[in-house]
């Protein structure tokens, strides 16, 4: 007749009163993955010996959730830049993030697009998950999670721009390719080939906790294998709503939760109507596409079929090739 609801603050505290009973049910920190449990040679997880002989089962599922890294489409650097579609209305250019303004006329949208693929093929997150979650996650494909309408498995369903399809996987491409890609975008082996300068992306983000820390140092581990310097913003949460909203950021992480089991609902972040400077809306990266915002009115409000199901392919292909995003997990 009533159902109790508590709030813990802390995950360890929470899991000790989960194995004393006083709660029926418990997520799995890092901290206590190995104490509840093991994954047999099949790679099949299941709670150790100790869980079971308390009656505790393990259930597990992918959620219909996507976490990724974004980068600022207005951004010279690694952005395709503003578009007749989602140009902001006028007001003060944004600051570049290294003290100046930002010059559109600077934009070289096939030179960002390069890069941002060199990128999404050196940041390894078949590596991160197996480090920062136990293994529990899977490297997205694109913005569409499993479960939801328009996600496709196998090698129908792999981003082809950051993978390759060997031996029946998805194989993540070679650093030596990523470099390629770096070369021919300006920046050999890291260094703007124009300026002699070493080449530097900004990520703006509120991790500041000791956990984030490592996170962030694997991230710049990551770039460093093609010789590129990532610097870390840390900055308070209203602090970066406010570049969000500016677009005074080249980038930052962010995720989704579907509010409806539909593909809408996580291709309309790439929308350019949704754009975040010139829209307020949920297009953080102000990714602009006119290809892809045709298809995307097109297929919003259809039934789910093959014609929907092929219009989704289609855009999946135009935004693995744009890279707005690292697709994340």
């Amino acid at each position: 007749d009533q159902i109790v609801f508590t709030l813990e603050k802390e995950t360890i505290p929470y899991w000790n009163k989960f194995l004393q009973g006083y709660y029926d049910a418990s997520g799995i920190s890092s901290d206590s993955f190995d104490q509840a449990v093991q994954v047999n040679v099949g790679g099949e997880a299941t709670v150790t010996d100790a869980m079971k002989a308390q009656g505790i089962t393990l259930s597990t599922a992918v959620a219909t959730s996507t976490m990724y890294t974004g980068f600022n489409w207005l951004d010279p650097v690694v952005g395709g830049c503003a578009s007749s579609t989602s140009a902001p209305s006028p007001q003060p250019s944004p600051d570049d993030g290294r003290g100046g303004k930002r010059n559109d006329s600077s934009c070289n949208p096939e030179k960002a697009r390069k890069l941002r693929q060199a990128i999404a093929i050196t940041v390894d997150f078949e590596e991160f998950v197996s480090i920062f979650f136990n293994g529990r996650g899977i490297a997205a494909q694109s913005p569409i999670p499993p479960g939801i309408f328009g996600y496709r498995e196998g090698e129908a369903g792999i981003n082809h721009t950051v993978y390759d399809w060997v031996n029946g996987a998805p194989k993540r491409k070679s650093i030596a390719t990523a470099k390629q890609l770096l070369a021919e975008a300006g920046y050999p082996n890291g260094v703007d080939a124009q300026t002699g300068q070493p080449l530097v992306i900004n990520l703006d983000t509120t991790a500041s906790g000791a956990g984030d820390k490592s996170r962030i140092d694997w991230l710049r581990k990551q770039f460093d294998k093609i010789n590129v310097q990532l610097v870390a913003r840390s900055t308070d949460y209203n602090r970066f709503q406010d570049k969000i909203r500016k677009g005074d950021t080249q980038m930052f992480y962010f995720g989704w939760n579907a509010d409806y089991p539909d593909p809408e609902n996580f291709l309309f972040l790439l929308s350019s109507e949704q754009a975040k400077v010139s829209k307020g809306g949920e297009n953080a990266a102000n990714y602009s596409n006119p290809e892809y915002e045709q298809l995307f009115e097109q297929m919003k409000n259809m039934e789910n079929s093959p014609a929907r199901q092929a219009i989704i392919d289609r855009m999946l292909e135009i935004v693995r090739r744009d890279s707005p995003w690292l697709w994340g997990y």
